[in-house]
């Protein structure tokens, strides 16, 4: 019988540290046992300080090899999902529906006759984006990696569609009419695109893939451009924070460029809000809205109004008073001041409170994330999500303008609510790959 050698050439005893062999299909240690007068299988036990030869270093660099790969990002895709982000997300669904159903019932009455007509489009937009949220859940990283550029694409060939056959409101084209009465939001589109195609030039920096960091960083560029020229403002504001965040988070833009970057953004963005006459009626009416009530400074006046009205306790669910044609837009812009005076202090830090879990548990989903791909979507999804109800909470208390923002899983809007439910689901995606938890997961 013919055994591997101890020695090598020159006599010097293998051990681990000199000789490692990397064998792809091995068979077990043999060993001479005098008892049974014959060899058989041996596993030397863990501390044992004896030499170990080349056939053993091969057999336990192999089972090394297959247990490494037991721990992989695409092993652990069955995993659990966050049951505490999962929760925190159900709970504010919950609350965002009877929201707009309290904001939305005068002025769905006088448009369509029926107090309970958005409430029925939220709910069934609510219900298939649960839908979307579980199908993203289980759909791996990998493919959304693949097809980032593709869908980047057709969300520009969407946007384009807006600025020929869109509808208008406001001085902007934003949506698209669809059948049932349906306008179709594609710029809500543009910032899962902007985050899988962000994520996807930060990873492939590291692997030093410079075609595919340039066609990502081009397209959306072009996407900013296109909703620049809609004009869509807020959605812009909101791209660049989410885009922004991430190259700051993974040090790709240097601190001191990050900040030198800053003025030119907002000098570009003060220019274009100066050569548009509803944006620069807006800045005014938000510097001093007090010079114009009944003008441009009337939604301001109004929201606080109704802030106010609130108190501690609110007057009630349902039972607001702006909302009966006081407030504009009480579904949707300010549905965060109906929810101030119709829950008072206890309803707005409760709803804050849901937005710091989301938080929480996102950006701790993105710093355990194995997945280099998932850990950057998954900070670009939280970021994107905290900073658009931001912007909106600015907004209705009077520390901005009036942007359009709707507030994330609350204010009425089915687009909103559809991509923002199937970018949660890609969170949930993340959380599955997560390094050992934090919290019990369901």
């Amino acid at each position: 019988m013919r055994f591997w050698p101890d020695k090598n050439k020159s006599g010097r005893r293998l051990n681990a540290k000199s000789h490692k062999l990397n064998a792809p299909d091995l068979p077990p240690i043999m060993r001479f046992n005098p008892q049974a007068n014959d060899y058989e299988p041996f596993v030397p036990a863990r501390g044992d300080s004896r030499p170990v030869t080349s056939y053993e270093v091969a057999h336990q660099s192999h089972e090394s090899a297959e247990n490494s790969q037991k721990h992989t990002p695409e092993a652990l895709k069955n995993g659990s999902v966050d049951s505490v982000l999962l929760s925190a997300v159900l709970i504010l669904l919950v609350f965002g529906l009877l929201s707009v159903l309290s904001a939305s019932a005068w002025v769905s009455a006088e448009a369509n006759a029926n107090s309970f007509a958005m409430m029925g489009k939220q709910l069934f937009f609510a219900l298939l984006g649960l839908v979307a949220m579980r199908w993203a859940s289980k759909k791996s990283l990998k493919s959304w990696n693949q097809i980032a550029v593709v869908f980047s694409l057709i969300v520009t060939a969407l946007i384009m569609l807006t600025l020929v056959i869109g509808t208008t409101a406001n001085g902007s084209s934003r949506w698209l009419a669809l059948p049932m009465g349906i306008q179709f939001q594609p710029s809500e589109l543009a910032k899962l695109a902007c985050i899988l195609l962000t994520a996807q030039a930060l990873t492939a920096k590291r692997n030093f893939q410079a075609l595919r960091i340039g066609f990502g960083a081009l397209l959306m560029l072009l996407i900013a451009f296109l909703v620049l020229k809609q004009p869509n403002m807020s959605m812009l504001m909101l791209l660049l924070g989410t885009v922004g965040a991430m190259a700051f988070a993974s040090r790709v833009i240097p601190v001191f460029l990050f900040v030198a970057m800053l003025p030119i953004g907002g000098a570009t963005i003060w220019w274009r809000i100066q050569n548009t006459p509803y944006l620069w009626k807006r800045i005014v009416g938000w510097s001093n809205p007090w010079a114009d009530p009944q003008g441009s400074g009337y939604n301001i006046i109004q929201s606080l109004y109704a802030i106010g009205n609130g108190g501690v306790l609110g007057s009630g669910w349902g039972q607001s008073i702006q909302k009966l044609r006081y407030l504009p837009f009480p579904h949707t812009d300010f549905i965060f001041s109906i929810i101030c005076e119709e829950l008072g202090v206890f309803g707005s830090l409760t709803l804050l409170g849901l937005f710091a879990v989301i938080a929480w548990r996102g950006f701790a989903i993105a710093l355990r994330c194995r997945d280099p791909f998932g850990q950057f979507v998954a900070l670009g999804i939280t970021a994107s999500i905290i900073i658009q109800a931001l912007l909106n909470i600015a907004v209705a208390i009077g520390l901005g303008p009036v942007t359009g923002v709707t507030l994330p899983l609350v204010s009425y809007g089915g687009t909103s609510l559809l991509v923002t439910l199937l970018m949660i689901g890609v969170l949930l995606h993340c959380s599955r790959l997560t390094k050992a938890p934090e919290v019990n997961r369901a």
